[in-house]
Formats: structure tokens, sequence, C-alpha cells
């Protein structure tokens, strides 16, 4: 974690396009256009069309997003999420939600 965020200090974060993971489950087509529009590509009507029927054609086989215990894993979040402290905290800022808690 530290060697990406350092090296987004050092004048690279420009590289960078961040996607929240609960944003992109909440509007999966709009993040792809706000994606697709940093890259000054666009996003017709029959690229939206498509990626909404995957969408909803592979939904059966998409991992539920409910939250999981971190327990059932053994993991103690006391002691892991100040590890990860600056990563989380800075990704806030990249994602714009404000909010990466788990």
């Amino acid at each position: 974690m530290s060697r990406a965020l350092a090296f987004r200090d050092r004048g690279n974060d420009a590289r960078f396009y961040d996607i929240d993971f609960r944003a992109m489950h909440r509007d999966p087509i709009g993040e792809v256009r706000g994606l697709y529009a940093w890259l000054g590509e666009p996003v017709d009507d029959a690229f939206e069309s498509g990626m909404s029927r995957w969408w909803k054609q592979n939904s059966e086989n998409r991992e539920s997003s409910a939250p999981i215990d971190a327990a059932t894993y053994g993991l103690d979040l006391d002691s892991i999420l100040p590890l990860f402290a600056e990563y989380t905290a800075r990704a806030a800022e990249w994602t714009l939600t404000g909010d990466i808690s788990l």
C-alpha cells in the first residue's frame, strides 16, 4: 500500500481512475460512462445497451455484495483496519464517496 500511495504522490495520481465498489454496484453503466469520459472515449447507445444486457445476463453469477463478518475468516477488523487507514482515507478522496468504512 505504501508503495502505491507513494507512486501516486510522486505526480502519478492522474494516471489512475478510481471506482468505488459500492458505486459500481449501484450504477455500473454510470460508472463506466465516467471512466470512458475520463479516457476521452464515447459511450454510444449500442455500447450502453450491450453492457446493460451483459449485466443482467450475468447477475446470477455475481457474488452477493452483502457484508460478510470478518470473523468468518478468522480476522479481527480492529487489528486490521489501522494497517489500511491511510489507504482507505485516500480512497474516500479518490472516489468522492467520503466513506470507505466496512
